[in-house]
């Protein structure tokens, strides 16, 4: 019997035929290669962020230690930093996905007027943009700069987003919707009780797209914050790095690696992103695929 379920399984994942099998072999080895060019770079990361030196004996001897890390956090100004950016983050990718829906929604009956208008209006922007100079013009003129809303107000929708909500909202059969309306439901009824459940992928993967998006913006607060105060993780880090006197540790045994707190502020500001896809990745794979092939 343990025979037989363990040719089983080793013909389920290499085929019953040599060509299969042959097959099979080259396409594990293709993705084991994958997987070891995008995991070898973060190793590296991770392994370079522990180094250090040893003085203690007045030769320097290279260590694996947390001063990196220490040097890192030791300001307490990256903890406010730190849950201002998470506030923006929630608050930013909450918005953005609501409305994101709220626009789609309508979008995908083929019965509303002047949808294709609308739907024009919309996928301009993914084409032509103004530039970087009537952006920061717009952005003076409207009083965001050196102001927290300038993280959140410019970038409350995408157009991208737009239409792969759409296109998985248009997939969802309209029987479901003239149920509900037999028995009485209203459109934002309809949306938030019917529509609303089927459409957690598509929600898990948009919110993922904003909010990685929004926790790697760097430019932003580059081009239009200057007050420190106003910073998030990105500039906070990249500022402490260059002002920072990184070969200082608490322990005076101890001497940093000016790589090992580069890569320290590496991790520190993806281990957030890592800790989060986890929840939406089983969501991830069919949202991306339905809203991308439907229409």
């Amino acid at each position: 019997m343990v025979e037989i379920r363990k040719k089983s399984l080793f013909t389920r994942l290499f085929g019953a035929t040599a060509g299969e099998r042959a097959f099979s072999c080259v396409v594990y080895f293709i993705f084991l290669l994958v997987t070891l060019t995008m995991a070898l770079p973060f190793l590296y990361v991770i392994v370079k962020s522990f180094e250090g030196y040893d003085v203690t004996s007045g030769v320097m001897v290279e260590v694996y230690t947390f001063s990196a890390y220490k040097t890192v956090l030791g300001d307490l100004s990256i903890v406010w930093t730190f849950l201002r950016t998470v506030a923006v983050v929630a608050v930013g990718t909450a918005i953005n996905v609501f409305l994101t829906i709220l626009t789609a929604y309508p979008l995908s009956k083929s019965h509303l007027r002047g949808k294709n208008v609308i739907i024009l209006f919309i996928v301009f922007p993914m084409l032509f943009s103004a530039g970087m100079v009537p952006n920061y013009l717009l952005i003076d003129s409207l009083g965001l700069k050196d102001n927290i809303l300038v993280y959140i107000l410019p970038q409350l929708m995408g157009s991208f987003n737009i239409i792969v909500a759409k296109n998985f909202l248009q997939g969802i059969p309209e029987s479901l919707e003239e149920a509900a309306k037999i028995d009485g439901a209203g459109n934002y009824r309809i949306l938030f009780s019917v529509f609303m459940p089927l459409s957690l992928p598509i929600i898990a993967t948009i919110t993922l797209w904003v909010a990685v998006g929004k926790w790697n913006d760097y430019m932003t607060g580059l081009m239009y914050i200057s007050d420190h105060d106003l910073y998030l993780i990105q500039n906070h880090l990249r500022d402490l790095l260059v002002t920072s006197r990184s070969n200082e540790t608490q322990n005076p045994g101890l001497l940093n690696n000016d790589e090992a707190v580069i890569m320290a502020n590496i991790v520190i500001v993806t281990l957030p992103i890592f800790i989060a896809y986890p929840f939406v990745q089983k969501h991830f794979v069919k949202g991306t695929i339905l809203g991308s092939v439907k229409g």
